[in-house]
């Protein structure tokens, strides 16, 4: 792994291209500068108690041998399954076959006794590896780590509250045959055209450019002081906004829109012009365009 560009979100080999990797993905920052995809590789992600509990109630139904390590996050734990041949829509469904009141991270959407627990799986998908990203609060787990977070005890659980069945648990499903069919009828997620190749042209369309940079607009002037704001600007303006001009929106519109959504957010003008000058500067660049 390179230690200053680390594997990048979307590439299964640190030795792919990082130019066509950016093309495809975006700029390499923040977490996603130490994610690695997840082709064959089912990760728990674990960020809440409601997810640690959920996890511990259907544990029993994890073989150890499918462990393929334990990681401690900033927010909980990530658990790596061996577990090929599932897609994200595929491992959504048969989660939901097997729990029935389940979701993956919207609490809202089950009742009490429902279980929340993010699944993630299949090239299109990410995680950060902790060896690699220096972030605080993110290592490898102890086994003694595990078996506390897993403990029954810890939670004083009845034994109506367990997973009583896990044979339809994904990771225990060997995707080959007509459920390897099934799989790949169902299909998996996939990212978004880019909208510009690095030539300059345009593939996504007047309409989707618009899209999206109103959606990064919207996310831009939502935010709060000392949450990152300027880097939102900027990015938004590499991204979105040399997109929809390059999709044929004016520029002076999207300049507009730009400075629009970073004064709802508390923006300076001095800050905001200058911001939006580097992030389409630089997007230009990036494509070529001019």
């Amino acid at each position: 792994m390179d230690g200053d560009r680390g594997y990048v979100h979307g590439v299964d080999n640190a030795d792919e291209s990082q130019a066509a990797a950016i093309e495809k993905w975006g700029p390499v920052h923040g977490s996603r500068r130490w994610g690695v995809t997840l082709a064959d590789t089912i990760v728990l992600d674990l960020d809440s108690p409601a997810a640690e509990l959920a996890f511990t109630r259907l544990s029993m139904h994890l073989p150890v041998e499918k462990i393929l390590g334990v990681a401690r996050t900033p927010r909980g734990w990530h658990i790596y399954v061996d577990a090929p041949g599932w897609n994200q829509r595929a491992l959504n469904l048969y989660m939901r076959k097997w729990l029935g009141d389940w979701h993956g991270t919207d609490a809202s959407k089950i009742t009490r006794r429902g279980l929340l627990l993010d699944v993630r799986t299949g090239a299109n998908r990410y995680v950060v590896w902790p060896d690699a990203s220096g972030e605080a609060n993110r290592r490898w787990a102890t086994a003694g780590e595990v078996r506390d977070m897993v403990s029954w005890h810890r939670y004083r659980m009845r034994p109506s509250r367990l997973v009583a069945d896990g044979a339809a648990a994904p990771w225990n499903l060997t995707v080959t045959g007509a459920l390897a069919d099934d799989v790949a009828k169902i299909g998996s997620y996939t990212p978004k055209p880019d909208g510009v190749t690095t030539s300059g042209k345009v593939t996504g369309g007047t309409d989707y450019a618009a899209k999206e940079l109103t959606r990064w607009c919207g996310v831009l002037s939502a935010m709060s002081p000392d949450s990152g704001r300027n880097n939102m600007l900027n990015r938004t303006a590499y991204f979105a906004g040399t997109r929809a001009i390059l999709a044929g929106i004016p520029e002076a519109k999207v300049r507009n829109a730009l400075e629009v959504a970073a004064r709802r957010c508390g923006m300076r003008d001095a800050e905001i012009l200058a911001t939006i000058n580097s992030g389409l500067t630089s997007g230009r660049s990036a494509v070529g365009a001019r």
